[in-house]
Parts: C-alpha cells; sequence; structure tokens
C-alpha cells in the first residue's frame, strides 16, 4: 500500500513537472507579448502593460492580419486539395492490387524525406517563369508538395514577436478546445475493437 502511493505521488510530481515545462514558454511568451522594451528583459512580472505591441504587429511592416489571413486561405485550399487526393491514394494503396504496388509506395514515402531546402530554388524558378511570385497558389503547390514551418527572420524584436505569436496562436487554441472532444472519442473508438 505505501510502495503504491509513492508511486502516484511520483508520477503526479513528473506530471506537475512535464506541465509546467508545456505551460512556461506560453506563460513567459504572453507576459512578454504585454511588456514595453524596457521591461523586456527584467526578472519581475510587476510591470504596466501596453497593448502598443499589438497595435504595432497589425501596422507595417509586420501586417500580422495580412499575414493571418494569408495563412488561413492558403492552409484553406491546401487542405481542400490535399485530403480528396490523399484518401483515393491511400484507398487505392489499401485495397487494390497492382504492379508495382510495394515500389510505388515506397517512391511516393521517399518523397517525404527530401528537404524542403532541396526544392526551394526550383520551385521559385519555376514560379518567376510563370509569373507566380508572390501569389497564394504558389504557396499553395509549394505546401502541397512540402510541408513549410512558420518561421521569422526578426531577431531583436522580442516582444513584438510574443505579442504575434498569442495573436497566431489563438486560432489554434479554440481549435483544440473545440474539437478536443471529439478527437478524444474518434481515438478511444478507434482503439476499443
Amino acid at each position: 500500500m505505501r510502495r503504491r502511493t509513492i508511486l502516484r505521488a511520483l508520477e503526479s510530481a513528473v506530471l506537475l513537472l512535464a506541465l509546467f515545462l508545456i505551460l512556461f514558454p506560453i506563460a513567459w511568451m504572453a507576459l512578454t507579448a504585454f511588456k514595453r522594451p524596457v521591461d523586456l528583459f527584467g526578472l519581475t512580472f510587476l510591470f504596466r502593460p501596453t497593448f502598443d505591441n499589438f497595435r504595432t504587429v497589425f501596422g507595417p511592416p509586420w501586417n500580422i492580419g495580412r499575414t493571418l489571413w494569408n495563412s488561413f486561405v492558403v492552409a484553406l485550399f491546401t487542405v481542400m486539395i490535399s485530403i480528396p487526393f490523399s484518401t483515393l491514394a491511400a484507398y487505392a494503396f489499401s485495397r487494390f492490387e497492382m504492379r508495382f504496388k510495394r515500389g510505388l509506395f515506397f517512391a511516393i514515402l521517399a518523397t517525404q524525406f527530401i528537404p524542403a531546402v532541396v526544392v526551394v530554388l526550383p520551385f521559385y524558378l519555376l514560379f518567376r517563369d510563370l509569373g507566380l511570385l508572390d501569389t497564394h497558389l504558389a504557396l499553395v503547390v509549394v505546401n502541397l508538395a512540402i510541408v513549410t514551418p512558420f518561421r521569422t527572420d526578426r531577431g531583436d524584436l522580442w516582444e513584438l514577436i510574443a505579442a504575434a505569436g498569442i495573436l497566431i496562436s489563438i486560432p489554434m487554441f479554440l481549435l483544440a478546445a473545440v474539437i478536443q472532444r471529439h478527437f478524444v472519442r474518434g481515438m478511444t473508438g478507434g482503439a476499443v475493437k
């Protein structure tokens, strides 16, 4: 009985540590988003909050509103195109017998191991020649071919990056909150036979 209590306490401690390690960076980013540049590197939690960082990221040169809209449009069209094609391909591979099925499957799978940086220049040259630079269509095509992570090249404006990060994270957290129940139900329903 005593051993079980110790194991439960140890398990709870590990889970609390994991929770802290997950939530601390999010809380730090949220606090940083409301700090003025003069308060940025202070280790105190007491500071006068400001919304100036949020106003700044919506204006030039950041234009986070336009960036969020562009991301939404590109993600929407990428998903609307890739899900039906991927579903049909997966169905064909799982249900039909065909010549070279295994080789074709591994060839398709092998394309996922090509680093994104390898195809950047060919895509750029193609889109330049077709007059598609700086268009949604070009981004959708690239996203259909490779997965591109969110990046920023502004490394010295931490309070603005934090404000933008909070704004970008809100839709993800809302979506997770809305679909969590359905996600868990699907996971447990598929696991139990």
